[in-house]
């Protein structure tokens, strides 16, 4: 992906209007009699309004409803144009994908019982992924080895990187599910995953790495 940045010049009749302007000023301000003093000009609406805009991020709502939109919530800013990674098991020290297809599965908790495999993004940038797939979660009742293991339809949005400063690259740290099909009745009631899920453990690691 590549990110083009464009400056808007102003036409070179404003710039020597300007210049004139400036000489004009300080030959006034050399000559005898009271020098003049520049008045600056007020700030236009729309200009105010681009100084007072919040950078750009996301957070996922409670509901956690993945969509081609992100919401527009502020919460955290982080330089635009940076790359973002999935830390595999929320290890940045381990596996890092960037729109990852997930052939193999790619493992969302450090136990492996929540996995995404065969997933599409069709948004990935550094205010959030978007991605459809399937997502393999373990039951874990009676416990997490008898319980059985669950393929499901998923719509996945990951949010709120965080920078790890050892390496310079930024990875998702909240992740937000919808199940288009439903989750089955294994999966209902204090057995159902998390949703959305935040990552406090990644986040302090990438965090501990800036010192």
């Amino acid at each position: 992906m590549m990110i083009v940045l464009t400056r808007v010049i102003a036409p070179a009749a404003v710039l020597a209007a300007l210049l004139a302007t400036g000489c004009s000023s300080s030959s006034s301000a050399s000559g005898p009699g009271t020098a003049a003093t520049a008045t600056p000009a007020a700030a236009t609406p729309a200009a105010a309004s681009r100084a007072a805009a919040p950078p750009a991020s996301a957070v996922v709502p409670p509901s956690g409803t993945p969509g081609g939109a992100l919401p527009a919530t502020t919460v955290q800013a982080w330089p635009g144009g940076t790359e973002v990674y999935l830390a595999e098991s929320q290890d940045p020290g381990g596996t890092t994908v960037r729109e990852p297809g997930c052939a193999a599965g790619c493992p969302l908790s450090g136990d492996g019982t929540i996995v995404l495999w065969n997933m599409t993004w069709s948004r990935w940038d550094d205010a959030g992924a978007v991605g459809a797939g399937t997502e393999k979660i373990e039951s874990c009742n009676p416990d997490c080895a008898s319980g059985g293991q669950y393929s499901v339809r998923v719509k996945v949005t990951l949010t709120q990187p965080v920078k790890d400063c050892g390496d310079g690259v930024y990875f998702w740290t909240h992740a937000a599910f919808a199940w288009p099909a439903g989750l089955p009745a294994a999966l209902s009631g204090g057995n159902a995953p998390i949703n959305p899920w935040d990552w406090p453990q990644l986040r302090a690691a990438a965090k501990a790495t800036c010192g």
